[in-house]
Formats: structure tokens, sequence, C-alpha cells
């Protein structure tokens, strides 16, 4: 695996004097699927915000490609390619997928939000060319209200991509999905594998032990195990405490 492309060292936030994160350390590397699990309140979700700059630490760093950018706002931190996914994924529902893929396009090269309506003949091609490679090309003139739940979520995708970022923060990305739709992206999501550097946070264990690389595991807000897949699924505590006993060699 490449080198470091986000690190974290010694990450603390407590909420009225309860630590949801306590002392995170964290690598993740350019290119690689890494996995975050854990019971529900172990910190997860936190740690996503964190990461993001939608919430600020009490202590500890953030760094990206070695540049300590823990005190940089939520939006300079997707302007140098670190997003989370619902934050650039805004969908216009009375606007076409073309559309919402084409403002997306023109806000990536800089243009303002306010001049919304010039996009529509703008980037064009390039638009297209991201439905497609997402497989929605057939549905590019279609509302984005029209979608049903697994689409939209699909459509998001290409929106996010489309501002071409270095690495996603995916924050359960198959929720309210059925199994169809789940599988489907996790197909997408394969397909991105190497292409962009993930973090993914995901209930389904089925689907992080499909895609990830690397796990980590956090219990009440610490880091207690990292990981290959199969390190993280034969080690006995996270066996019996966070998988249930499952068997999960894939």
């Amino acid at each position: 695996m490449s080198s470091k492309l986000l690190e974290v060292k010694g990450l603390s936030k407590a909420f009225l004097g309860i630590k949801a994160n306590d002392d995170v350390q964290l690598s993740i590397h350019a290119g690689e699927v890494h996995g975050l699990i854990g019971p529900n309140g172990a910190g997860k979700t936190t740690a996503i915000s964190l990461l993001s700059g939608e919430l600020r630490p009490d202590s500890g760093q953030v760094f990206m490609d070695g540049k300590d950018i823990t005190n940089l706002s939520a939006w300079r931190r997707i302007h140098m390619g670190l997003a989370r996914s619902y934050q650039i994924s805004r969908i216009f529902p009375d606007m076409t997928l073309l559309q919402n893929v084409q403002v997306s396009l023109q806000i990536a090269h800089g243009h303002s939000f306010r001049f919304v309506a010039p996009a529509f003949g703008s980037h064009g091609d390039e638009a297209l060319a991201m439905l497609a490679k997402l497989g929605l090309e057939d549905r590019a003139h279609d509302l984005a209200s029209s979608l049903a739940h697994g689409l939209r979520r699909e459509l998001e995708l290409a929106v996010i991509l489309a501002r071409k970022p270095r690495m996603l923060l995916l924050d359960e990305p198959m929720a309210g999905m059925g199994k169809t739709e789940s599988i489907r992206i996790t197909q997408l999501l394969e397909q991105l594998r190497g292409q962009v550097t993930m973090l993914l946070v995901e209930h389904d264990m089925d689907v992080v032990f499909q895609l990830a690389d690397r796990i980590s595991v956090l219990v009440q807000g610490h880091v207690v195990a990292t990981g290959t897949p199969e390190d993280i699924a034969k080690n006995p505590q996270v066996r019996t405490a966070y998988l249930g006993g499952e068997d999960h060699d894939g």
C-alpha cells in the first residue's frame, strides 16, 4: 500500500463530559478502502465529523498529505479533496440528473453557485460521461425527484465524483437500502477502488469485509484494533463483541 493520505493523532472529543472519541489514532493510505466499525455509540459518526471539519476536536491533530488540517473549515477540506458524502452531494429534485451533475462540475471548475443557469449549457459531455460511469446515462434527462432511493444514492455518488475528491468519508452508504440496491452500491464502490481513497462506516459487515483493505474497530471512542479483514475476523474479542461470532472470510 502507498503512503499515508490521512493521519489522525490523539483525536479526542467530549460532549457534556462524556468522551465520544478518546485518543483516536488512525492512518489511511492513499488508494485504500478503510473500514471503521464498532457498536452503536462507539463514536464512528463523531470521528467522521472531526475528519470532515464539521466538529473541532478537544485535542489531537488531523493531517492530510502531512499537512496539519485540524483547524481548517469543512469547506476548505472539501477543496483539498476530503469529502463527506452528504456534504457535497445535495440533490436538486426539480433538476434532471444531467443538470445535477453539471452544477457540481461547474462548482468543481471554480464557478460560483449563484450562476446555476449557465451550468446547464456547460460540461454536458463530461456530466454525461460521469452518469454513464455509474450506469445512469439512460436516466440523464429524468428529474431527480423520480428516482427510487437506491438510484438517488447513485446520483449522489455521481455528484460527489464530479468534484474529483481524493478521499471519500462514507457514513452508512447502504442505509435504507434493500438487498438489490445494496449490492449495486457495493459494486459501484468496488469499481472506484484505487481511484479514490475511502473511509467506510457501515453496519453491514458483509459489505465492509468485501470492500475494505483494512479495518479499524472503534469501541467506546477508542481504536482497539486495526488490521486486514482476515486479521479482524480472527480477533476473538472483535468476533465476540462486534461481529456476533459470524465468519467473514472475504
